[in-house]
């Protein structure tokens, strides 16, 4: 039967933001100290195997992300090109109904002779 006063220690592979964050405040020789090593310190590299789990972990999880923005941005890129390719179709569509609106505007040559002809 367990004591119910007693607390398991379960150790996270993974650290937070903050725990991070504080670990860069701790001396170096402190932080190579794994959670089944208490108290014991290691020289600067000679760390421990779960110290080496972690760091192999938080590299993975940085090439995750570095892959997750690259994704990212080679599809806003994808989708600028599209929208410069979208406006340079606009601009020309543009152009030609400008062309046909002041076409419009403007009798042609033909209908003025023809006018010009009929009042003789």
């Amino acid at each position: 039967m367990e004591d119910e006063g007693h607390v398991e220690h379960i150790d996270v592979p993974m650290k937070s933001k903050t725990e991070d964050h504080a670990m860069k405040s701790v001396p170096e020789e402190e932080q190579n100290v794994g959670a089944g090593d208490a108290g014991k310190a290691y020289p600067a590299g000679q760390e421990s195997s779960e110290s080496i789990a972690d760091e192999a972990i938080h590299q993975a999880s940085i090439k995750v992300q570095e892959e997750d923005y690259e994704a990212k941005i080679k599809k806003l890129l994808a989708r600028r090109e599209k929208r410069r390719e979208n406006d340079a179709k606009d601009e020309k569509r543009l152009e030609w109904l400008l062309k046909q609106k002041s076409a419009l505007q403007k009798p042609s040559q033909s209908a003025k002779q023809t006018e010009h002809s009929q009042s003789e």
